[in-house]
């Protein structure tokens, strides 16, 4: 694992609550008007009918989840991993969008109503996030979480790595001894 990898870990957790924090933040920002959702979906053109009508209404209740998840630190790893599925499906949607040229859509990623339009300057936010979100699904020392106080995951013994140990710092194991032993 990186160097970089190692001293950024013990700082997952912040970066776990931040991220949770976004996500509540953009789910609350759509929960009030999901056919405005559905249209953003719509605005996009990547799924066929009737597809936009059930992941733009799923899609407040997927963030809120992941937020409260992710801020209380509850399935962290799942919540990490989902987070940047649905990153990766947002990234997806703006690159197509800006490749194929014409007028972008609204972004629909916070507040609807402001109709921010989709740039590679969104697409390079998303990556900011989707790196964070690979930060928190590689931090095994799950502090300031409930997984770790509820279910006692995470580990004690390396949290100054962030759960990561160098190979430097591995005991060595000698091979087993071929030859035969006297009885």
């Amino acid at each position: 694992m990186a160097a970089w990898l190692r001293g950024v870990l013990p700082y997952a957790w912040p970066i776990r609550i931040a991220l949770g924090a976004m996500f509540l933040y953009s789910s609350s920002t759509k929960l009030g008007d999901l056919g405005a959702v559905v249209q953003n979906v719509r605005q996009y053109n990547l799924l066929p009918e009737p597809l936009p009508i059930p992941f733009g209404y799923a899609l407040p209740f997927v963030e809120l989840g992941l937020g409260i998840m992710l801020v209380v630190g509850l399935f962290t790893r799942l919540a990490a991993a989902g987070g940047f599925l649905l990153m990766l499906a947002f990234m997806v949607a703006i690159a197509f969008s800006l490749l194929r040229g014409g007028e972008q859509p609204s972004c629909g990623c916070f507040a609807l109503s402001e109709g921010e339009q989709i740039s590679w300057l969104t697409f390079g936010r998303d990556i900011v996030f989707l790196v964070g979100l690979a930060i928190v699904f590689l931090d095994r020392a799950l502090r300031v979480s409930v997984d770790r106080y509820l279910f006692g995951w995470g580990e004690e013994s390396s949290a100054d790595t962030g759960g990561i140990v160098a190979e430097e710092e591995l005991e060595p194991t000698s091979p087993p001894s071929t030859e035969s032993q006297p009885s």
